[in-house]
């Protein structure tokens, strides 16, 4: 005969579970940032499908190729070229469009006058530290 008070015996189902809060939790809590990840992760496929049918894309899918390629993260242009189902068609858009990827002369000055303050900043501490040493 099963006894009146049969709650003992088995497991509260009712009772709350115990979560303990690690970083995972709290990174992947923030939905800002998943849907960061996810627009990203989108846009990476996008690019692929949209290399799987090259050349025979629009005009306007080719700058979004191009855009996503320029200015996209390293890490999800990576991930394209480690596609080896993707990189002949990676390789003749780059071969077809490698005027977009060399260095302007904007580029060469902006470099040329880095490394210029970055010689002449040396020099100056140079001549602080041992200002005049006769020769």
């Amino acid at each position: 005969m099963p006894r009146a008070d049969s709650s003992h015996s088995r497991p509260d189902l009712r009772r709350k579970s115990i979560v303990k809060t690690t970083p995972e939790i709290i990174v992947t809590a923030y939905t800002s940032h998943v849907e960061e990840v996810r627009t990203l992760r989108s846009s990476r496929e996008r690019v692929a499908n949209l290399l799987k049918r090259y050349p025979d894309v629009t005009d306007k899918h080719r700058s979004e190729i191009l855009t996503f390629i320029k200015e996209g993260r390293h890490v999800d242009i990576g991930l394209l070229t480690a596609d080896d189902k993707l990189r002949p068609r990676l390789d003749a858009f780059m071969a077809d469009h490698k005027r977009h990827f060399r260095l302007g002369v904007g580029d060469v000055v902006r470099a040329l006058a880095v490394i210029a303050a970055i010689v002449m900043i040396c020099w100056l501490l140079w001549e602080m530290v041992l200002p005049g040493v006769p020769g």
